[in-house]
């Protein structure tokens, strides 16, 4: 299954305005939703890989989340 991203979800972090100090790990920010439809999986353990196979500039998407829901 391929899904292009046509669109960037470009919004500003937030959080440093209560920091003394700069922080090691990300900041919050505000990720959005995308359904990319069905896919079929065979019973049993697998492996699920994500890829940017075309990255446009110098960086690729930022993920936060995969959420897989049974159908029948």
């Amino acid at each position: 299954m391929n899904k292009k991203f046509i669109k960037s979800h470009e919004v500003p972090v937030r959080g440093q305005e209560n920091d003394r100090v700069k922080r090691r790990e990300s900041y919050v920010k505000d990720f959005k939703e995308i359904k990319i439809g069905k896919i079929n999986l065979t019973k049993g353990k697998g492996e699920l890989a994500l890829q940017a196979l075309e990255i446009p500039g110098n960086e690729s998407i930022e993920f936060r989340l995969l959420m897989l829901e049974k159908v029948q």
